[in-house]
């Protein structure tokens, strides 16, 4: 090792971004200020600060949504104005019992709506994104935009549409201990499988018995095993068993 001259700290590299890939999903690790570095840069068209963040943002991104009960929503609503100056309002119908989690701009919630009022000069664009948990009936829930030239009055109605979420439903965890005896009645059954499985049975057990914490222990054990397990449908129980954990995760003291 080469000594560094009398006086002078001693330099070593460190990495400054990784990425780390796992499931469906990857998160990213900064080991520095970007977004201080990006605003001290300046540029809005050569800021390599600026293009890291922005990325690292568009690779954590889920690339579908998660319908699944009790989980927010993003909605982005883009509006471009093609035509002279003017005053617009959006308005967000949520089905009745929704959750609004967070709004970029801020906007005023009232009931199960969402009102969002801006002024747009000709050729100007503005992006609203909400965050919110919808309630699903029959499981399908409905959100419902207008759009207004002004004031949210009928007379000024100028565009409407509607969106449909489907629910995606969590795998019960009898379902998948059933998935589990399925595979171990075959001539595939292994030992990870197996104790899998009585993870799974044991985590049911205390469950009935309110004890959630020591049932969400007994998850966990069970995706290990999932883990090392080589048949070809492992992966998918561990999936399965991952969002019971996510569901079962509130319940947690």
């Amino acid at each position: 090792m080469v000594e560094p001259p009398p006086n002078q700290p001693e330099t070593r590299d460190y990495e400054t971004v990784t990425r780390q890939a796992y499931g469906l999903g990857s998160t990213v690790f900064i080991g520095f200020d970007v977004l201080a570095e990006a605003t001290f840069n300046g540029s809005a068209t050569n800021n390599p600060y600026a293009d890291l963040l922005l990325a690292a943002l568009d690779d954590t991104t889920g690339q579908t949504s998660n319908t699944r009960s009790g989980a927010p929503v993003p909605l982005q609503l883009t509006l471009v104005n093609e035509g002279i100056a003017t005053t617009v309002t959006a308005v967000v119908s949520l089905p009745a019992g929704s959750a609004v989690v967070e709004m970029i701009p801020n906007a005023t919630v009232s009931g199960d709506s969402v009102i969002w009022p801006l002024f747009l000069d000709a050729g100007e664009a503005e992006t609203f994104t909400l965050w919110f948990i919808p309630l699903y009936t029959n499981l399908s829930s409905q959100v419902d935009v207008a759009l207004y030239t002004g004031d949210p009055l009928p007379e000024n109605l100028y565009s409407q549409l509607s969106l449909t979420l489907d629910e995606i439903q969590i795998t019960s965890l009898a379902e998948v201990q059933q998935a589990i005896d399925t595979i171990q009645a075959g001539p595939n059954n292994e030992q990870a499988l197996q104790k899998a499985g009585q993870w799974l049975i044991k985590a049911g057990q205390f469950m009935g018995q309110n004890k959630w914490d020591k049932a969400y222990e007994r998850l966990l054990n069970a995706t290990d095993e999932l883990k090392s397990a080589e048949h070809p449908t492992a992966p998918d129980i561990r999936r399965d068993v991952d969002w019971i954990l996510w569901q079962t995760g509130p319940s947690v003291p």
